[in-house]
């Protein structure tokens, strides 16, 4: 199996992450690709690098994962632009010495996927808070399962470990 960077420890595997939408048989063919990919620009691997790589090569494992009607890769990204122009706009909150910044908007699941609503109208809606303190939560592990093995953020995982089962998830 090909590895993104020589580990020394036999236990370690490349493995898909949870939520996305790569067939798991096909992560070490991608990693593969990446590694062709990295080695044909300096070891360095770029989006744009993968998009070309995908283009060009319309047998690889790669090529599968893109929308090449472009048409509909247009609409796609420009609903991914709406989100990122939601994601933009933050609210200040500024109490005594403290400035606090968050988003305005946050994304809610429902029946429909998901839309967005204000933070202080989500957050006032019993449902709604319940959501958004989930999502809280699942960031939090997120992120203890990404830095958490990092000695220099030992405190912070266990910082996370106490408002996990403090909010009983």
């Amino acid at each position: 199996m090909p590895t993104i960077k020589k580990r020394s420890n036999p236990d370690i595997e490349l493995i898909r992450g949870k939520g996305f939408h790569i067939k798991p048989a096909d992560i070490p063919k991608v990693a593969k690709e990446f590694q062709a990919i990295r080695e044909a620009h300096g070891g360095e691997l770029h989006k744009m690098h993968i998009v070309a790589y995908a283009k060009s090569h319309k047998r690889s494992t790669l090529h599968k994962y893109f929308e090449w009607n472009v048409t509909r890769a247009a609409f796609l990204y420009w609903i991914e632009q709406a989100g990122y122009i939601i994601r933009a706009v933050y609210l200040k909150e500024e109490k005594q010495d403290e400035v606090t910044e968050y988003r305005a908007f946050v994304h809610l699941k429902d029946d429909n996927g998901g839309h967005y609503q204000d933070i202080n109208v989500a957050m006032s809606d019993p449902v709604s808070r319940e959501q958004i303190i989930a999502m809280a939560l699942r960031d939090l592990k997120n992120w203890k399962k990404r830095y958490g093995h990092l000695k220099e953020f030992v405190p912070v995982r266990n910082a996370i470990n106490v408002a996990i089962r403090n909010a009983g998830a």
